[in-house]
């Protein structure tokens, strides 16, 4: 007898639902070979999974390996307040104190939704009162409050004193 060199093996590569990241691959090899299999390019905001071995077998049914792409877990978000004229704003945020008017928020789930209360900064009124941003990318994710101040506006009076026939009168 001699090996069979026709034996089909599958490569599939799916997300945490089990809809396909990627079209699945088919091999053919030698019963009893065991063959190395590296998933296919990385996917933005996805873990790319680890290479796989696979004893080939004579059950065509049990000669798959399955790649599972899961989001990552260690983005990050960025909170940022200014105001009107997009000055920072500094704040407090979860005990966490602003630099230079931003927070960065660690351990985000890609594609994931997160909602922010405005954090509250004495003398200004946030423009919503909270925000919600999604995690689509690993690099640019920003939620921006804009403040208005609830200070008036300063408002400066000339006064000027006159007699009865309009002539301005000198003060000493």
């Amino acid at each position: 007898y001699t090996k069979r060199t026709d034996i089909p093996y599958k490569a599939k590569y799916l997300f945490e639902d089990a809809t396909e990241a990627f079209t699945e691959d088919t091999y053919t090899g030698t019963f009893a070979d065991t063959v190395t299999l590296s998933p296919k390019s990385a996917l933005e905001g996805y873990v790319t999974p680890k290479d796989q071995t696979l004893l080939i077998t004579a059950d065509e049914a049990s000669n798959v390996s399955t790649f599972i792409y899961t989001p990552r877990t260690d983005l990050t978000y960025t909170i940022k307040c200014v105001d009107s004229a997009n000055t920072p704003l500094e704040f407090v945020y979860e005990g966490a104190p602003s630099e230079n008017g931003t927070v960065t928020v660690e351990g985000a789930t890609f594609k994931e939704s997160y909602t922010v209360t405005a954090p509250s900064i004495d003398g200004y009124t946030p423009d919503e009162a909270t925000k919600t941003i999604q995690i689509t990318s690993a690099a640019s994710n920003v939620l921006v409050f804009t403040y208005t101040s609830d200070t008036p506006a300063t408002t400066s009076y000339t006064i000027t004193c006159t007699d009865t026939d309009g002539s301005p009168l000198a003060f000493e």
